[in-house]
Parts: structure tokens; sequence; C-alpha cells
């Protein structure tokens, strides 16, 4: 089986990593990390790199005027 893991928000990245270790312990191979709103300054897309799941996110702070 094949899934991509969506969350609505990420901050550090560890729900996604969490959850890749426990579907591929299952056999499921996880093809893409979806984030509707990505608060992580780049932590989960890089967490999820190191995994080999590519990562997207709908919105960044900065598309929200936001700047860290």
């Amino acid at each position: 089986d094949k899934v991509a893991v969506v969350d609505d928000t990420t901050t550090t990245g560890s729900s996604f990593v969490q959850s890749i270790e426990v579907l591929r312990a299952e056999g499921i191979d996880v093809v893409q990390a979806l984030v509707v709103v990505d608060r992580s300054a780049g932590a989960a897309a890089q967490r999820c790199a190191q995994l080999g799941v590519p990562f997207r996110a709908v919105i960044v702070p900065a598309d929200l005027g936001i700047v860290e």
C-alpha cells in the first residue's frame, strides 16, 4: 500500500516522523508528507527528507505576511 501523511500544521516535524515510522513498520509505503500550514522554518521538510519522503506545505508564514 502507498499513502500520503497529511497534517493541519507542523512546528517541528516530529508528528510526521512518528507517523512515517509507524506506517513503515506495518509495511506501508509513505510516498508524500503534506501539511496545510508549515511553521517549522524548514525543519519538517528536512526531517522528512532524511526519511526519503517528499514534503510539501500549502502555506508558510511568509504567505501570510509573517517574517520569522
